[in-house]
């Protein structure tokens, strides 16, 4: 793309693009398993047996999905970010 013409910024934004759709899809994957996990195993299962203890709520599992998706995100550009910095020394 270089050799046509095409700017720095031109070529890095459809793989930093790339990276922040497949890190959201990640994220919403993975926030759906802990969604599960929370309704199924620990609300329908654990918290029946154990009645000594209270467990975490809702919310906390919102805010493990905000800030696991806000650090998976960021990470991720920024590992997109630094590989192809590299190819484009030149």
């Amino acid at each position: 793309m270089r050799l046509v013409g095409a700017s720095k910024a031109s070529i890095r934004l459809p793989f930093l693009l790339e990276t922040a759709f497949s890190a959201i899809v990640g994220s919403l994957l993975a926030g759906a398993v802990l969604a599960g996990v929370k309704g199924y195993l620990v609300d329908e299962i654990i918290a029946t047996r154990f009645l000594f203890t209270s467990f975490f709520g809702w919310e906390a599992v919102q805010e493990a999905i905000l800030i696991s998706t806000a650090a998976g995100l960021a990470l991720a550009l920024f590992a997109s970010w630094i590989g192809i910095s590299r190819h484009l020394k030149a």
